[in-house]
């Protein structure tokens, strides 16, 4: 028969739980108010995060400068790994929270949420502010009729819908 130390027991089951843990995920949860925005106006992402125990993660928003190369614009949240790797806490409770991102230029965005196994994305867009102009158009005729014995003068001016006439007359 085999005798099984106890401490050699407890060592087993502590790895197995260990082992269970780790394969456990993070959910994360990333959705926005809207996709399409125009420059100047707020987007505003609803975030929720559910850690695994204690997990690092970051919250950024990133804008498109080429066709598949993006640039850091906004970072919200940030968490460590650990705490002597980055001088913070991880995060170790849930997170529900909103976080409203208001661009200066316009373009393709995404915003990315990742943390501990688990990333969730979304992708936006940025449109130029629209402007409208409009025209208006106006004229002006003139007229003059005279006689030898009689001798009249009209003028009218129009500008849209506004007549002005006079008339005058002298005899010899």
């Amino acid at each position: 028969m085999m005798r099984i130390n106890l401490n050699c027991a407890l060592w087993i089951v502590l790895l197995v739980i260990h082992s269970c843990i780790a394969n456990a995920e993070t959910f994360v949860s990333l959705s926005a108010d809207r996709y399409e925005i125009i420059k100047g106006e707020g987007i505003t992402f609803h975030l929720v995060v559910i850690p695994d125990g204690r997990v690092g993660g970051i919250f950024v928003i990133q804008r498109e400068i080429e066709p598949k190369r993006y640039q850091i614009v906004k970072t919200f949240l940030s968490y460590p790994s650990c705490p002597v790797c980055g001088g913070g806490r991880p995060l170790s409770e849930k997170l529900d929270r909103n976080f409203t991102f208001i661009p200066r230029y316009e373009g393709n965005y995404i915003a990315i949420a990742s943390f501990g196994d688990s990333e969730a994305t979304l992708n936006f867009t940025v449109l130029p502010i629209i402007t409208s102009t409009s025209s208006t158009t106006s004229t002006t005729s003139t007229s003059t009729t005279s006689t030898s014995t009689t001798s009249t003068s009209t003028t009218s001016t129009s500008t849209t819908s506004t007549s002005t006439t006079s008339t005058s007359s002298s005899t010899t």
